[in-house]
């Protein structure tokens, strides 16, 4: 009896054992499903347990609900043959019945799954499965990765490679093998297929690019960056190629480089378009260097704060030195500043508001003589005077972005036509209103301009004089002395004669004539200048002045003194030089007396002779 409650209590023991070890089994069994449950949902792709007879999703995780575009409700009420593209379904059955075979323990497929709005998305689908004791397959368990981007970027490379644009080569880096495709050989300028060497390509390399093509790889093996460089190749007929890089690479466990696949393409027409562009751009900066006149080149930025209300501003993309000169500043210190730093909106606000418009694509704007208003106590205060805007002559011509503005600075120039325009006014007014003619020719006689007061002197009006020559005007017994004087003129000589000119009423007037050549600011002689006075009041009081020198103030008879010597002049001419014998003729004098005057005078007196006489 002993006995058997010894074994009835080493039986309940070990029942009792048993029991709290199956308990255990359940538990971890329990944990074992959480962790897989726990790890299934926190994956970053998409995962999934189906029914292996049904196709029924049993199980999904969040990132296969976001990759279908479907709830996990709607997922476990499908199975994976309805979501399964028509033209994909067959292979992916094929490859199911072979899992089912047991010809195959797991597979991977890359197809193309429907979405709730009828559109399809790829996806990378990994396959495996747990089978029962007897081999048949219990669970499908499934993987399934958006490969959508992917494959658009592969069809288009695959494009780009069968039109013969981009080169795709393969780089097996513990083997050094490396394989390229038939556009990758066109594009090194050479004929072959099949495996190449990392030497055969590094040979092609330009020497000068070489150094930087060799350092950029070994960074992309040791996982630094990708490799991507642009470098030249040399041909095998001496020509030279411009070839972008783009590749990515694989490493093993340890981090080491175990693959590197890649594409080439040739990019030496746009490289040759970026030369030229940078020609042109250095061109251009050496244009503008060279201007004499000031030049900015004004974009857009908007410098608002959120909330802010204001319009882009116009900044300064470029300046030429004239202009940093002009600003008294250097072109670092402009460059990017807003173009109200140096004109400021409060002063030049029309001025803004149309350079604002060009920019926006308006007409070019052309302005001369435009005010422009500089910052009170700038440095560019210097240019004006006073409270005087400066005078500015612009143009702004709109370009991409914005505009080119040019403009001078004609403050002195227009300061000193104003001053120039009241010279000429006061010098006008001098000339209208003299009572001298003052005239300008030419070196031949033509009458360029001359006052009106030649109306109050002569009769003719300005424009029956000028462009007209001279000479016609003149007596003609002046007519010599007018071409004797002229060659004075050219002589540079400053002349004072008198002359006679033609009267509109057809009559001759003396005229005082004072003139001088007048010369060029490089020296020569180019014309005359001078002014006529009324001389005829004068020549008539010295003929009769001289008339009364020469006659008898009670007879109107030549005096003694005449008398003499007109018979000196005579004499003079009957006796002249080289004169014929038959020319020379006879010379009488007559003498007339009245006798017993002096008896008239004595008796009546002077006065009662002079009326005798």
């Amino acid at each position: 009896m002993a006995l058997l409650y010894l074994l009835a209590a080493g039986a309940s023991v070990g029942i009792a054992r048993y029991q709290q070890h199956l308990e255990g089994g359940r538990e971890q069994e329990r944990q074992l499903q959480e962790r897989l449950q726990a790890v299934v949902q926190s994956a970053g792709v998409g995962m999934c347990l189906c029914d292996s007879h049904t196709g029924r999703f049993l199980t999904v995780n969040d990132a296969l609900c976001r990759f279908f575009g479907r709830s996990e409700a709607e997922l476990l009420a499908c199975t994976w043959q309805e979501l399964t593209h028509p033209d994909d379904l067959a292979a992916d059955q094929r490859l199911a019945l072979q899992l089912q075979r047991g010809e195959l323990d797991s597979y991977r497929l890359r197809k193309r799954f429907l979405r709730p709005d009828g559109g399809s998305i790829w996806g990378d689908l990994v396959v495996a499965c747990t089978r029962n004791a007897d081999g048949t397959v219990r669970d499908l368990i499934g993987q399934i990765s958006d490969v959508s981007e992917l494959v658009a970027k592969t069809a288009y490379l695959e494009a780009a490679s069968s039109a013969g644009v981009v080169g795709v080569w393969d780089w097996d880096v513990p083997r050094d093998v490396l394989t390229w495709d038939p556009v990758m050989f066109r594009l090194y300028g050479v004929r072959g297929e099949g495996p190449g060497t990392r030497e055969a390509w590094e040979k092609a390399v330009h020497p000068d690019d070489k150094p930087f093509v060799l350092q950029e790889l070994q960074a992309a093996l040791r996982g630094w960056r990708e490799y991507q460089p642009r470098f030249r190749v040399v041909w095998p007929d001496g020509s030279i190629h411009h070839l972008q890089a783009r590749s990515r690479t694989s490493y093993g466990p340890d981090g080491a480089p175990l693959r590197m696949i890649g594409v080439n393409y040739d990019v030496t027409e746009q490289v040759e378009r970026e030369q030229e562009v940078e020609q042109q751009r250095q061109l251009l900066a050496t244009t503008l260097d060279a201007l004499v006149d000031p030049l900015l080149v004004l974009t857009f930025v908007d410098r608002r704060q959120p909330r802010g209300a204001s319009p882009p501003e116009l900044c300064i993309a470029e300046v030429n030195p004239a202009a940093a000169s002009f600003f008294a500043r250097s072109q670092p210190q402009l460059l990017g500043q807003p173009l109200e730093q140096v004109l400021p909106v409060s002063l030049n606000g029309n001025l803004h508001a149309a350079l604002q418009a060009v920019a926006r694509g308006g007409p070019t704007l052309v302005a001369e003589a435009q005010p422009v208003w500089l910052r009170e106590g700038s440095e560019l205060a210097l240019h004006s005077e006073g409270d005087e805007p400066l005078v500015l002559d612009l143009r702004a011509v709109a370009v991409r972005e914005g505009l080119v503005l040019s403009f001078r600075d004609v403050s002195e120039q227009r300061r000193a036509a104003s001053r120039l325009a009241a010279s000429e006014e006061r010098y006008r007014l001098l000339t209208e209103n003299a009572s001298d003619v003052v005239f300008r020719g030419t070196l031949d006689g033509v009458t360029e301009w001359i006052t009106g007061s030649v109306t109050t002197l002569l009769g003719w009006t300005p424009d029956d004089l000028i462009g007209r020559p001279f000479g016609p005007f003149v007596h003609p017994d002046d007519l010599e002395l007018l071409q004797e004087v002229r060659a004075g003129f050219a002589r540079g000589e400053r002349r004072q004669f008198r002359l006679r000119v033609l009267c509109r009423n057809g009559g001759y007037r003396w005229v005082s004539v004072n003139a001088r050549g007048l010369t060029a600011a490089d020296g020569p002689l180019v014309g005359i200048v001078g002014s006529w006075r009324d001389a005829q009041t004068d020549v008539e009081a010295e003929a009769e002045l001289d008339r009364r020198a020469r006659i008898d103030p009670l007879t109107g008879l030549y005096n003694r003194q005449e008398i003499l010597e007109q018979l000196e002049r005579l004499t003079e001419k009957q006796g002249h030089p080289g004169q014929r014998k038959e020319d020379v003729g006879s010379l009488a004098v007559l003498f007339c007396d009245i006798d017993h005057f002096k008896a008239i005078n004595d008796h009546h007196g002077h006065g009662g002779g002079d009326a005798v006489l």
